[in-house]
């Protein structure tokens, strides 16, 4: 069963490299709280991802082909928060996320199980982190699948 996080599609200003890179710099540290202070526009501008979708897939596959063929996967999507402070953190969090849930969907086929539609209140209140509710939700769903299989 793989359970994919929201780290890998959060939109972000810098990538990991860039951020030692300018951490190393006389300027870099001022660069950074720059951006900081600002991530909103520039992460509305520079659209980036840590995984970015094209390696994301890539690396399901690489996933699945290390195991034998018969072992089944169950991918659980990734859920969406209407947490509006994330949203507006986040600008394009909501795309990225059906983006790499419709990834999720095209690898793993009748053995993706979406969260889509989870309830609102089945997230703590950043919108993002599950709660007891949450877990019995897709546990549920986990449970009905490998019924199926």
């Amino acid at each position: 069963i793989l359970q994919v996080g929201i780290v890998d599609c959060v939109p972000r200003v810098l990538g990991k490299f860039e951020r030692e890179l300018l951490s190393k710099l006389i300027m870099g540290n001022y660069v950074i709280k720059h951006i900081k202070n600002n991530a909103k526009k520039y992460r509305r501008i520079r659209k980036k991802v840590w995984t970015p979708p094209g390696i994301f897939s890539n690396e399901l596959v690489k996933l699945r082909n290390v195991f034998d063929k018969r072992v089944k996967f169950i991918s659980i999507g990734i859920v969406e928060t209407k947490n509006i402070l994330r949203l507006k953190q986040l600008p394009g969090i909501t795309n990225n996320i059906r983006k790499y849930n419709t990834i999720l969907k095209k690898e793993f086929k009748t053995n993706y199980i979406s969260i889509e539609n989870m309830p609102d209140n089945y997230l703590m209140q950043d919108g993002v982190h599950f709660t007891e509710l949450a877990h019995a939700y897709t546990y549920k769903k986990i449970v009905k699948l490998i019924n199926k299989i």
